[in-house]
């Protein structure tokens, strides 16, 4: 009897649009300028889903390393272990995770594909884990995030159908935090330092 597959099974999804909360960014930013060893970063979105959203409120770091073949090795286990540990103070799910790097490649594809296993499950209402890329060399004068969603389905058994561009947003912060909005809104002005007005 043939198994029933219904649309995200194929794929597809009704909703693709994600919001991340800007202290996750800044998070992000702080560890990559004070980390020398590794070239990217890597680590885990939490937050929550809804109908026509998903909310990215929180992450933790993910240590990895280059094997000499240069595949990447990942140590799961220690970030797991956090998350069951941090699971009684936020109510938050494994929606994604991230990388420091400014676009897809194989070693994204595959790391994407190590990964998902670990997160959150598709639904009927949103299109799966997030992979969140973030460039932050500043070199454009802002952040520049690229994300994409990608599911394994029954039709083609445990291969990937292709990654597909996700609607990646940054909460808005009041008004009254204006470093951090012009940083994360606006852009960085080359000539401006951190005593003018």
């Amino acid at each position: 009897m043939l198994e029933e597959l219904t649309t995200i099974d194929l794929g597809l999804s009704q909703n693709n649009t994600y919001k991340i909360h800007p202290s996750v960014v800044v998070n992000i930013l702080n560890v990559y300028y004070r980390n020398v060893k590794k070239d990217f970063l890597m680590g885990i979105l939490l937050g929550k889903t809804y109908p026509d959203y998903v909310s990215v409120s929180n992450m933790i770091f993910v240590a990895h390393s280059t094997k000499e073949d240069d595949s990447i090795e990942i140590q799961i286990d220690p970030a797991l272990k956090i998350l069951d540990y941090t699971a009684s103070l936020f109510n938050e799910s494994k929606v994604g995770w991230f990388c420091t790097k400014p676009q897809m490649d194989r070693k994204v594809a595959g790391v994407h594909r190590l990964m998902a296993k670990h997160l959150k499950s598709p639904t009927s209402a949103w299109a799966g884990p997030l992979c969140l890329l973030i460039d932050c060399s500043l070199t454009s004068g802002n952040i520049q995030m690229t994300g994409f969603t990608s599911q394994v389905n029954k039709m083609y058994k445990d291969l990937f159908v292709g990654f597909q561009p996700a609607n990646v947003q940054i909460e808005m912060l009041p008004e009254d935090n204006p470093a951090v909005n012009s940083l994360l809104y606006d852009g960085l002005d080359p000539e401006r330092t951190f005593n003018d007005p």
